[in-house]
Order: structure tokens, then sequence, then C-alpha cells
């Protein structure tokens, strides 16, 4: 996704969509062996090459991700979701916010996150599991070293200048 003259749409989690994967999921994802799992699970909530709104998406249609794999729109009532073969219908990630325009593409914020196959599949630990407690952390680290939360822009960005020569 570093490319600015591609267009992409993008799914993102809320951080309550991390949350419901169960600290020992994210601890897992979070372990260097497992960076190109965490990138794979990433890039199957980007659509490259296109900015679809949600003007765009319709029920049953299957689009193909960045990782390569397929995700299907669902719809339910008045509910739309976006989601994987390892979606189960309880933990179908539901579209709750759309079209938030940045300056290559379109943003829609999910509540789950999207998984091209089963947790167990893909070795990532249930959501109610647990581990033997991890060391320590470093008691010495200051407030300021711990990671700070990312904001979704809900405004346009000015766009006009980026990666224009």
């Amino acid at each position: 996704m570093n490319d600015l003259e591609e267009e992409y749409t993008v799914f993102a989690p809320t951080n309550a969509a991390f949350e419901k994967l169960g600290d020992a999921a994210v601890d897992f994802l979070m372990q260097p062996e497992n960076n190109d799992l965490l990138a794979d699970i990433l890039g199957f909530h980007v659509v490259s090459d296109v900015a679809l709104y949600s003007s765009d998406l319709s029920c049953t249609e299957r689009i193909t991700m960045a990782n390569g794999k397929d995700s299907r729109s669902v719809c339910r009532g008045e509910k739309f979701y976006q989601k994987g073969k390892g979606n189960l219908p309880r933990h179908r990630p539901e579209v709750i916010e759309v079209d938030f325009e940045t300056c290559n593409g379109v943003i829609h914020i999910v509540n789950e996150i999207m998984l091209f196959d089963f947790p167990e599949e893909l070795g990532i630990p249930a959501r109610n599991a647990s581990f033997a407690p991890i060391e320590e952390k470093d008691s010495t680290l200051s407030p300021s070293d711990s990671p700070k939360p990312v904001r979704i822009p809900t405004e346009t960005p000015p766009c006009q200048n980026i990666g224009k020569y």
C-alpha cells in the first residue's frame, strides 16, 4: 500500500474488534515469527486498485482482497457484513461506518476481524484461550513509550500535493 497513485478500499477493524480476538490471539499475532500471518490477515482487510464505496458493494458479492483471498458481502435485514471463510455467523464483521474518503481510496469500519480461514486452521488461539504468564515487561518504560492508539480520520484530508512531483 505504498503506491500513492493506486486506489484502495480498507475494511478497518475497530480496537474492540481486536479485543474480541482475545489477548492470547493478539499476543500470538504480535510475535515476530507470525509477521507473515499478521500481514496476510491485514491484507484480507484491503482491496487494491479500486475505491469501493458502500453504494458499490452488493449482497453475496465476492471481492478479491489484497492477500489474494476472496471475501464475501452478506446482508441480513438492515445490516451489511464483509466476511471471510473463518467468520462464523455470530462473529460476522458488520460494516458499522462507511465511506471515509482518503487521498487514495475509501475506508469502511468493521466491528470484527475479517478471517480468510478458521482461526484453528491459521494457528490462532481461540477467543477464550489463555497462555502461561509472559515474562514481566521492563518496568523502566515510561508511559510515553507505550503504543499510541491510531485515530481514524473523519474528515477528508487535503490530498492535492501528495504523491505528485
